[in-house]
């Protein structure tokens, strides 16, 4: 937050007499526009993905961020973005049942497979699972019978390796996506 920002800030000026920039999410950048009407409430990380996608692209997309949380964001060719989705990402959909759900007391163990489970531990993996690409499926269906074509699919994030494979639909991995859009974004406004 600010006072981190804050307290890095007056120790590089101190060490290096350079300040630190800051991001920050606007309303547009070059032809890619927010769709939140208030956009400090969206992530910084999702902000920065989406630029890094639509500079490299510039066209329709899903983006799909495999984190804590699962993001899926979508960008109409227009460079619109349409909005998206927040759910809670495959390790915190497990605890939460492990932690609220008295029955249940197994070990995470992020295997990934869709396969039916025939003990409590797989069903909680393999539900997670099923969950997370049962939803990406779903809205990238929905997102090509929209365009009436099938957008660019893009997988980034910690979990992003172990998904991809379970997915019908063709995606591109992409590791860093929050480093490039910060490049990029850096590099306009410095």
């Amino acid at each position: 937050g600010l006072e981190v920002f804050n307290l890095l800030n007056e120790w590089t000026k101190k060490q290096w007499h350079q300040e630190c920039w800051q991001p920050h999410i606007s309303d547009s950048f070059k032809e890619l526009k927010n769709s939140y009407s208030d956009t400090q409430q969206m992530g910084l990380d999702r902000w920065l993905a989406m630029i890094a996608c639509w500079e490299e692209h510039q066209s329709a997309l899903c983006l799909i961020g495999c984190g804590t949380a699962l993001t899926i964001d979508l960008i109409n060719s227009e460079g619109q973005h349409l909005g998206g989705y927040i759910v809670p990402g495959i390790e915190l959909m497990q605890r939460a049942l492990i932690n609220n759900t008295e029955q249940i007391n197994v070990v995470i163990n992020n295997k990934p497979s869709l396969d039916y489970a025939k003990d409590t531990q797989t069903a909680v993996n393999n539900g997670a699972f099923l969950a997370t690409v049962s939803m990406i499926e779903s809205v990238v269906d929905k997102f090509s019978n929209e365009l009436s074509t099938k957008p660019i699919c893009i997988i980034s994030g910690g979990m992003a390796k172990i998904i991809k494979p379970l997915l019908s639909h063709q995606f591109q991995y992409e590791p860093n996506l929050v480093i490039k859009g910060l490049s990029i974004l850096h590099k306009v406004y410095q």
